[in-house]
């Protein structure tokens, strides 16, 4: 741990700007140097002296909050992860959704309009859909330092929707939606998963798969020619709906959806069911995720949504979270239901 020690001998006390140790604390420095430690041994960039001891400061301080959360007897729990030493500003350029713009004017030239209900009897709170472990859903990937969580939730649910339909799973190529779709979408700057089904659509519909296309995590030039290895001909744009609504469209398969990512609850979750009693995350929608479950949490009773993320096993609970659903607030927990959308193949 000399690089730690090293950055703290040269700004001084701690305490300056990490309040610890003192009494209201419940991290030593040499708690927080071992756990800092670790991170650092993960990351893939040297940093001089000066940003070290920024990195070290804000990991302590996340390490507190993490601690005095955990110590109650809350519904979800929290930990430290790859964002724990970012900048709030490192953080956000993950948070790439943007809303559709009003100029793109073939918003709804390939959607369908459908009235949902639910099939199942979700007053029942044995009722369950996981399409993880129904295996319809790939594994976790990672977006890495771009904001491209839009291309995710769209090569995501357009993988489900080609499974459940009766052909092989298997991974579909980010990059290819990254590269090309440039339909009011931004690469890592933000997009929109609808236009980028859109431009699919626009194109014959048909997108390759990974290892014909490998993420990079970057926007490059647009490279055509792949072969197709799944094909979508229209898409669900649901728009604000109901809980009941979006339990209706789960129920035939994953579900891409977006939300207000951009807070420390979520960023540090775990594992159990994020709860509005203990996150205020909002519903100014800039994260898209993919809906990939929903049931009852056998432990506290809380009905959960479940959802995939795109940022690596090592965050949440091995890429995924529960959210609290059946809640009155507008749009559900971190407006969930404010803008699902489904693909059809």
């Amino acid at each position: 741990m000399r690089f730690v020690s090293f950055a703290v001998a040269c700004f001084g006390v701690v305490s300056a700007v990490f309040a610890a140790p003192s009494s209201d604390s419940s991290v030593s420095v040499e708690e927080c140097e071992t756990e800092f430690a670790s991170w650092l041994a993960g990351q893939d960039r040297a940093y001089d002296s000066s940003e070290l001891f920024k990195r070290f400061t804000r990991y302590c301080k996340k390490l507190d909050q993490v601690n005095r959360h955990n110590a109650k007897d809350l519904p979800d729990k929290r930990g430290l992860n790859k964002f724990s030493a970012y900048s709030d500003e490192e953080y956000k350029e993950l948070l790439g959704f943007r809303p559709i713009e009003t100029s793109n004017n073939t918003a709804q030239d390939y959607a369908e309009q459908v009235v949902l209900t639910p099939k199942m009897n979700w007053a029942d709170p044995a009722t369950k859909i996981d399409w993880v472990t129904s295996g319809a859903v790939v594994p976790v990937k990672d977006q890495g330092q771009c904001g491209s969580c839009w291309t995710f939730a769209a090569a995501g649910a357009i993988e489900s929707a080609w499974k459940l339909k009766g052909y092989a799973l298997g991974s579909l190529a980010e990059q290819q939606i990254l590269d090309c779709s440039r339909n009011g979408n931004y690469g890592c700057n933000g997009g929109n998963y609808v236009t980028a089904w859109q431009y699919l659509i626009s194109q014959g519909g048909g997108i390759t798969a990974t290892p014909n296309y490998p993420y990079v995590g970057k926007q490059q030039t647009c490279q055509t020619g792949k072969p197709v290895t799944a094909k979508i001909t229209s898409y669900r744009n649901l728009g604000s709906v109901s809980e009941s609504t979006l339990l209706a469209a789960l129920e035939s398969g994953p579900v891409s959806v977006a939300i207000q990512a951009a807070s420390s609850c979520f960023q540090q979750y775990r594992s159990g069911v994020l709860s509005p009693s203990t996150c205020a995350c909002g519903s100014n929608l800039d994260h898209a995720v993919l809906l990939v479950g929903a049931g009852t949490d056998a432990t506290t009773g809380r009905k959960y949504w479940k959802i995939k993320n795109s940022w690596g096993t090592w965050w949440g609970n091995q890429g995924y979270i529960l959210m609290e659903r059946a809640l009155t607030t507008t749009g559900g927990m971190c407006g969930i239901q404010k803008m699902p959308a489904q693909p059809i193949v």
